[in-house]
């Protein structure tokens, strides 16, 4: 759900000393992405938990941003902005999930965890990256013995 506090504005060039470098700089993000004027194209199935196109009609440039959780970390970007920072999120990702949670009907999204039907390995993205496999709704049962198996 939408907080409808009004955010209190992070400094862009000075840390404030309640806030981590992290946090900071994830909030700066997040400041930057309500001042753009993204176009955003869903390229999946699901009205969340999906791959979207954002194009940013100021530079002309687009990038695929995927949108796996409400978790922090678990979504990607193609941007290079996401692929350097190891911060787990950028601008355009900060950008897709405000406009994803603007919508009240994605409301009943975001209270569980959507589960693919098919399982993936992926990355956990921020302060460590964590490779992790995750069990989607098909072949359940057999992924869950390969994953206990000392094959893996």
């Amino acid at each position: 759900m939408v907080s409808k506090e009004k955010t209190k504005k992070v400094p862009y060039y000075r840390k404030p000393e309640n806030m981590t470098l992290e946090e900071w700089q994830v909030a700066l993000r997040r400041q930057f992405s309500e001042k753009q004027n993204f176009n955003i194209t869903n390229m999946g199935e699901h009205p969340v938990f999906s791959d979207f196109k954002v194009y940013n009609p100021s530079s002309g440039k687009s990038y695929k941003t995927a949108i796996r959780s409400n978790e922090f970390g678990d979504n990607f970007c193609s941007c290079p902005d996401f692929k350097i920072n190891g911060l787990g999120t950028c601008k355009h990702i900060e950008f897709v999930l405000k406009r994803l949670k603007e919508n009240p009907s994605n409301n009943k999204y975001w209270v569980k965890t959507y589960v693919r039907p098919y399982s993936s390995i992926s990355l956990k993205y921020g302060n460590e990256r964590k490779v992790y496999l995750r069990t989607g709704t098909t072949n359940t049962d057999k992924i869950k013995k390969l994953r206990t198996t000392d094959s893996l």
